[in-house]
């Protein structure tokens, strides 16, 4: 497997993951928008923030570290 191939497999792993990880996010966010809690009481808080924040530096790191095609 070719080196630019491996980067366009892991990029897309990592795009599909992310958009997951959004649609999980404001889902949620929807939920607390629907109990009452004002959005920007939610999106700038700093439980949301650092949440984001991490789940970002995750997926990058996993991204990086693993392969998604092992060698056989």
């Amino acid at each position: 497997m070719s080196a630019e191939h491996k980067v366009k497999s892991r990029l897309r792993v990592f795009f599909e993951e992310l958009i997951v990880d959004a649609l999980i996010t404001a889902a949620i966010v929807c939920a607390f928008v629907l109990l009452g809690t004002p959005l920007v009481d939610i999106v700038t808080g700093p439980i949301f923030i650092v949440l984001v924040t991490g789940g970002l530096v995750y997926l990058i790191v996993k991204s990086i570290r693993r392969d998604p095609h092992p060698a056989k």
